[in-house]
């Protein structure tokens, strides 16, 4: 806590990761899905909005996103071998999708 510029936040944030936790019922649920769905590790999650965040957030190309997917994968492949670079995309814009294959 002492090195929290914020301790209350840090309890906060104890308190939801607790209070918010899976249960073994969820878990077994999330892991079938992931099976069914081919998903290995290592895998980036990025998750861009367009259209309800577009009046009240900043624009990111999605250059911007696959920056720090590739630092990630940079940074990575120092301790292990990378041989596929994955990227799990949460987007409502469906064009989005198409730009971040050619990417």
């Amino acid at each position: 806590v002492a090195n929290n510029g914020d301790p209350y936040a840090w309890w906060y944030g104890q308190i939801m990761s607790y209070a918010l936790r899976f249960n073994n019922s969820t878990l077994q649920k999330i892991d079938k899905f992931k099976v069914a769905r081919g998903y290995e590790h290592p895998i980036v999650g990025v998750h861009i909005r367009r259209r309800d965040k577009s009046i009240e957030a900043a624009y990111h190309a999605v250059d911007e996103y696959m920056f720090h997917v590739e630092e990630f994968y940079s940074k990575l492949s120092l301790d292990k071998t990378v041989t596929t670079k994955r990227v799990f995309l949460a987007t409502d814009e469906p064009k989005v999708m198409d730009e971040v294959e050619r990417k």
